[in-house]
């Protein structure tokens, strides 16, 4: 199914069990047709991604994301560098990177492991 916009293009479909070419055989895919760039597959299993083809958890999001107020409540890693205005961590959390907060930190009640550098900006 195409949709189409003011100088933008979108086809969205299930590929058929013998797809290749994009690696989402049996996958419901959001395909950007302007800039020729998979953009969303939610594949067999319910695993959605966002810039990959081959989600590997619920939720699998290949580059950067934004967010206003971010709760872990189950064991996290974060690799790179995040920046957030609430931090909650329920559980563990494994960092590469740091992360800035800007408006609170609370809820520590698991570990922070590998974290090297916490700023928090009041």
């Amino acid at each position: 199914m195409r949709f189409s916009g003011s100088g933008r293009s979108y086809t969205a479909g299930v590929g058929n069990a013998s797809e290749t070419t994009f690696g989402v055989a049996n996958d419901f895919f959001l395909y950007d047709d302007t800039a020729g760039a998979m953009r969303m597959v939610v594949d067999s299993t319910g695993n959605v991604g966002i810039s990959t083809t081959n989600p590997q958890a619920l939720l699998h999001v290949n580059g950067a994301i934004s967010a206003s107020n971010m709760t872990l409540s189950g064991d996290a890693t974060l690799n790179g560098t995040s920046s957030l205005n609430y931090l909650n961590v329920s559980n563990n959390a494994v960092v590469t990177g740091s992360i800035t907060v800007t408006q609170a930190v609370q809820g520590i009640q698991g570990q922070i492991v590998g974290l090297t550098r916490i700023m928090y900006n009041l």
